[in-house]
């Protein structure tokens, strides 16, 4: 888009007739103006006259007094018009943001037709915004991956072995029994006295002595039971 500024700088090697903020639309007084295709006016506001009635009233004017219109000094004497010259109007409803170019060889103000017309392919208005582009379909949806193969099962630890069973210790051999002592033998008997001889009673034989007891056999040894773990105890065979 055209602006007061990067105008000057685009059309820096056209002729030129600078700047106005905004260009008639009809033909006007050149007295009590106060505002030009929509925009008011205030003093010093440059203005593009381009379509008097009497061509030789158009050209570029200064807002004087607030509401005249005097031509604007670098425009009001022939040599200031050159064919070809271009202005810049920026601002207006209907002239806004166009370029004006001179079509007419200026030789005397006042006399001379001045005639301007809008430089085309440069200043139209702005298109209409395109419509919108309708919305892309959904994409399909994409394959689902295939399921990873399970992992091979691990193998199991073998069992460890069962520790041997402890053997048992060897039991202890009995002891041997104690041999009985011996029966003591008998005493032998007393013999019988002998008979007195008839007469006179003879005294009476002595008793004869008793035998002596038998002497009682002797203890057996005692027997040791051995155990595999213990100091062995004597055993009483009795």
């Amino acid at each position: 888009m055209l602006t007061k500024i990067n105008f000057e700088s685009q059309i820096k090697l056209s002729p030129t007739q600078g700047v106005c903020k905004v260009a008639t639309t009809t033909n006007i007084s050149f007295s009590g103006i106060t505002t030009i295709d929509g925009v008011g006016l205030v003093n010093n506001d440059r203005i593009l006259v381009w379509q008097q009635s009497l061509p030789e009233q158009n050209g570029i004017y200064i807002v004087s007094g607030n509401t005249n219109l005097v031509r604007a000094s670098d425009a009001s004497n022939s040599t200031d018009f050159k064919i070809g010259q271009q202005v810049f109007v920026y601002s207006g409803s209907t002239n806004g943001e166009k370029i004006f170019y001179l079509t007419t060889n200026v030789t005397t103000i006042g006399v001379s037709s001045i005639v301007y017309d809008v430089l085309s392919g440069l200043s139209g208005s702005s298109g209409s915004s395109g419509t919108s582009g309708s919305s892309g379909g959904t994409g399909s949806s994409g394959a689902s991956g295939s399921s990873g193969t399970s992992g091979t099962d691990g193998t199991s630890g073998s069992s460890g072995t069962s520790g041997g069973t402890g053997s048992s210790g060897a039991s202890g051999s009995s002891g041997s029994s104690g041999s009985s002592g011996s029966s003591g033998t008998s005493g032998s008997s007393g013999s019988s006295g002998s008979s007195g001889s008839s007469g006179t009673s003879g005294s009476s034989g002595t008793s004869g002595t008793s035998g002596s007891s038998g002497t009682s056999g002797s203890n057996g040894t005692s027997a040791f039971i051995v155990s595999s773990a213990s100091t062995p105890s004597p055993v009483n065979l009795d």
